[in-house]
């Protein structure tokens, strides 16, 4: 019953989810475009101001444009995908919508993990789909700037041959002199991607749970749950950085391996407290399921 759960689950968020990356996809073509203006390589060729002309500015403002619209939608997309998946939640599970999902002959639990683990993915195939439009747009930029006769391809290859002769030396002196090591933060930023996808879940259907066990302004109150959460969770990061921070400064240890040492604490430290708070409001989900639950 659990994997019929997931198939509906999922093609009931299928179509939202994929007219985002759709539109991902067609943003990211508008800032290709936004890059196709000569302004871009008059702009590496340093001879912008003494070229520039009433037809190629017009054009240039088209572009600059076309890229801010680009970033709204971005901002668009990230907000979109939050608002919907929380819209569904409470529509599915709190209004009359609910009572269908409530008599399906399946727990709770199931119900609510069967939502969060298919909204978590989608939160991570958005968010990934933004990562892969902001580096094709750096890519599209680079492009635009480089020399007649310098593809993008030459760029890499020089890029790579620089980092190898020049620069993997200097981090790797980095990383011995400050105890850092740029690999575990990179890995660290995976799981971290991946984790902050079912977190963030996981906190905004334990904010709307915490809406419902008022009798009036539900929705409302969901609102104001969601960011009094965010911000006794912000307060509390705060609090522990700051423990953190006094407890680093007083250290006696001259080292300049405790910056790395320092660094790698907060991190640590943040990604475990996201993990907690998104555990607990889990819990809150599954308890106002399962014990108060009180549809509109």
């Amino acid at each position: 019953m659990l994997g019929k759960l997931l198939k509906n689950e999922w093609k009931g968020t299928y179509k939202i989810g994929g007219l985002m990356l759709i539109v991902l996809v067609g943003v990211t073509f508008l800032g290709w475009l936004a890059f196709q203006s000569p302004m871009w390589q008059q702009m590496a060729n340093d001879n912008y101001y003494s070229r520039a002309s009433f037809g190629v500015s017009l054009l240039n403002i088209v572009s600059v444009c076309t890229l801010l619209f680009y970033a709204i939608m971005l901002v668009a997309v990230s907000v979109g995908i939050i608002a919907y998946l929380g819209v569904r939640f409470y529509r599915t599970m709190y209004t009359d919508e609910g009572y269908l999902t409530h008599t399906l002959p399946v727990t709770e639990g199931k119900l609510l993990f069967t939502k969060t683990l298919i909204s978590g993915i989608w939160m991570l195939i958005i968010s990934l789909g933004i990562i892969l439009s902001v580096f094709g747009l750096f890519a599209f930029m680079i492009s635009a700037m480089l020399p007649a006769g310098y593809s993008l391809s030459d760029f890499w290859q020089e890029f790579w041959r620089v980092y190898d002769t020049e620069m993997r030396d200097m981090f790797v002196l980095i990383e011995e002199a400050f105890g850092m090591s740029f690999r575990g933060y990179f890995i660290y930023m995976i799981v971290s991607l991946i984790l902050s996808a079912f977190t963030s879940v996981m906190t905004l259907f334990g904010a709307i749970s915490m809406g419902q066990l008022f009798t009036k302004h539900r929705v409302l109150m969901a609102i104001v749950s969601y960011i009094a959460v965010s911000m006794v969770k912000g307060i509390f990061s705060s609090v522990i950085e700051g423990i953190v921070t006094n407890i680093y400064v007083n250290s006696r240890s001259d080292s300049p391996a405790i910056v790395g040492s320092y660094i790698n604490t907060n991190m640590i430290i943040s990604l475990v407290l996201s993990v907690v708070f998104a555990a607990l409001l889990y819990l809150v989900s599954w308890l106002v399921n399962t014990r108060r639950l009180n549809m509109e």
